[in-house]
């Protein structure tokens, strides 16, 4: 990252950080008090510490009650893969960043030397995502307000209730009771664009988690697979997400496969990777694929 541009994103950050305590303090009911040791109550949001170290707002209609935020067990197997394959000064880039979890934690495993690309393509999304960045100080990390696919343009995506933002999705799953009650204009491009637009040659760790449109992401990065600039990628397999995109499982296998990338499990127990497999039927499980032998590692 150069000079201006941290600069930029010093003062992006700052901003942020500094809208989240006034956005709270106007709230008609704003207060600030301690909770417990772990959340500290901002107006109508409250800034939680994980069991990570790690500091996210909460909000009322948040799907996720404060427990599972702070605990995060439900994400405990991802969070451990990735320390075994991230390593410090990495390049990273988050496809499907959501309100940045994922890039938090990985923000914090490559250090200042190192650099993650977040995309998040849904306006409110994108704006939870910097706050949790800012809570952070994540300076390494660039947020884009971009999907990932096979093309460049603009894209309709679904969108889910407040509190479910993480099922927004170009497809039309269904998730119960729960529907999509609008839709937002994003602008797309490829990885291959974005590498090629910005001189980027090789990528450490390559995250996806796009609602089912996992293969589209990889299609968009024909180039970079070919040439084998990817070392390691995680993506997810979540069955309700690829009925409503009409995409199989093992379209993503496959795909990985004929670039030379097999899929891997991660056995949390033993914290170590295991395989390689070609097909899943689980209702929700993430992957790890790599052209080296994961199980070695």
């Amino acid at each position: 990252m150069g000079v201006e541009e941290e600069m930029i994103l010093k003062r992006t950050l700052g901003k942020l950080k500094r809208k989240i305590i006034l956005n709270s303090k106007n709230h008609k009911n704003s207060s600030r008090r301690k909770l417990n040791q772990d959340a500290i109550e901002v107006g109508e949001a409250v800034i939680v510490t994980d069991s990570w170290g790690m500091r996210f707002t909460h909000y009322p209609n948040d799907s996720e009650n404060l427990e599972v935020v702070t605990k995060k067990e439900f994400y405990s197997p991802e969070l451990k893969a990735m320390k075994r394959l991230v390593h410090k000064n990495a390049t990273v880039i988050d496809v499907g960043a959501n309100i940045g979890l994922f890039s938090v934690f990985i923000s914090k495993e490559i250090g200042p030397k190192g650099k993650l690309v977040a995309f998040e393509p849904v306006g409110d999304t994108f704006w939870r995502m910097q706050e949790n960045l800012a809570l952070n100080r994540c300076m390494n990390v660039v947020p884009l307000q971009q999907a990932l696919s096979n093309k460049k343009g603009k894209a309709t995506m679904n969108i889910f209730p407040e509190g479910y933002g993480a099922w927004n999705t170009f497809g039309k799953p269904v998730f119960g009771d729960i529907k999509s009650i609008d839709t937002e204009k994003v602008e797309v491009t490829t990885l291959d664009a974005y590498m090629a637009e910005n001189s980027i040659k090789t990528i450490d760790f390559l995250k996806i988690d796009v609602e089912g449109y996992e293969r589209d992401v990889l299609e968009g990065a024909r180039n970079t697979l070919k040439a084998g600039n990817v070392t390691y990628i995680s993506f997810e397999i979540s069955d309700i997400p690829l009925k409503g995109a009409r995409r199989k499982p093992e379209d993503i296998f496959n795909y990985l496969k004929e670039y030379g990338y097999l899929a891997y499990e991660f056995d949390e127990n033993l914290n170590r990777f295991k395989g390689p497999v070609a097909m899943s039927d689980t209702f929700y499980q993430n992957f790890y694929a790599s052209k080296k032998d994961l199980r070695k590692l």
